[in-house]
């Protein structure tokens, strides 16, 4: 019985804490649109918000910083050993 108690404790404690983040609750509103596209297009969709994000934060970041360095890409400059 207290161990029960002490269980539904955690979960309300849990869903009190996605209640208050306002990215969770954005992507769960995205979720009924989503569930509605072929795979295809999920995998275009979450790729293009995966470019974006990644442009914002190169944003926020040095100069040094780019995306490229951020992602482990070569550029031309680089050499394979």
């Amino acid at each position: 019985m207290l161990i029960t108690l002490e269980r539904e404790k955690i979960d309300l404690m849990k869903k009190d804490l996605n209640q208050d983040d306002d990215d969770l609750n954005w992507f769960k509103s995205i979720m009924p649109y989503m569930k509605k596209l072929p795979s295809l297009n999920k995998l275009l969709f979450r790729t293009q918000v995966q470019e974006m994000l990644i442009n914002e934060i190169s944003k926020l970041n040095t100069p040094s910083n780019t995306v490229s360095s951020m992602m482990g890409y070569f550029t031309s400059s680089d050499s394979i050993q």
